[in-house]
């Protein structure tokens, strides 16, 4: 069918779908169990497949375990982004030995993602979101995806698991994602860092917090006696390399000749800037 693949005995339409062909003849089938258990890994997200010309590529992701059957015992494996849970007919899942259930009516299973001292202690679900100053953080269960695959407009930041549009929203992609990876997205919310995107990959700056002006001038009229008190302010303000000078005898004409220095040395420095 149009947007599907086959891999195997298993036909995925690379969304996590999938249908088992058992084969033609009533007494005997061609698929196995590994089908079957890959079929619940596309499920699970543990494998993803690109579809392309009618064939399916899968790969499972690098931090995933498969699904597996040895000795007579299947094991599945979750997700590292989210928990197991299949629901099917109960005489199925028994001759798996999944369960003791028997009949035709439908039992669950469910396999849920254990936590650990390089956890957080309530795992994060896939499809919930964090809304932080207007921004949307959204968690996936998935791998990152290549900078070739990620949509237009975007960009994965390099050597995370964080997808960005820009504009402060962000993808944390939960198979491989770390505490780290949750905290970059944040910052790029909040607009400690930015994001400039281009070809699927995302440079990320650090937003300027302050900076001291080129040329800060502060004009006050009518200085009196009372104000002498500001003029040593004024002067370390005016004198940036030479803060340490304080006047023994401050007054209305030293406030001339602070000026009168600070103006013949500006010319100076404004050329020498422009100079290089």
């Amino acid at each position: 069918a149009t947007g599907s693949s086959e891999a195997g005995n298993v036909v995925t339409d690379g969304s996590g779908n999938s249908i088992v062909y058992l084969g033609s003849s009533i007494t005997a089938t061609t698929a196995t169990v590994g089908d079957l258990l890959f079929a619940v890994d596309l499920a699970s997200g543990v494998e993803s497949a690109s579809v392309s010309s009618g064939t399916a590529t899968a790969a499972a992701g690098s931090t995933e375990t498969n699904s597996s059957i040895g000795s007579g015992v299947v094991t599945l494996e979750s997700a590292t982004g989210a928990d197991l849970s299949i629901t099917g007919r109960a005489d199925l899942l028994h001759a798996l030995k999944l369960t003791s259930a028997v009949g035709g009516g439908t039992t669950t299973l469910n396999a849920t993602r254990a936590t650990s001292s390089a956890t957080l202690g309530n795992l994060l679900q896939p499809g919930s979101t964090l809304n932080v100053d207007g921004h949307v953080i959204t968690f996936a269960d998935a791998t990152a995806p290549s900078t070739a695959n990620v949509a237009s407009g975007s960009g994965l930041i390099a050597s995370t698991n964080v997808v960005t549009d820009g504009d402060g929203n962000s993808t944390v992609y939960l198979q491989g994602g770390t505490i780290a990876d949750v905290l970059k997205a944040v910052d790029l919310a909040t607009g400690v860092t930015s994001a400039s995107n281009s070809g699927g990959a995302a440079t990320v700056t650090t937003a300027i917090v302050a900076k001291r002006p080129f040329l800060h001038l502060q004009v006050q009229l009518g200085v009196g006696i009372d104000d002498v008190t500001e003029i040593p302010v004024i002067r370390a303000m005016l004198f940036h390399d030479d803060f340490a000078v304080f006047l023994k005898d401050p007054g209305i004409d030293e406030l001339r000749a602070i000026g009168a220095q600070r103006l013949g040395g500006l010319g100076k420095t404004l050329f020498e800037t422009l100079d290089g």
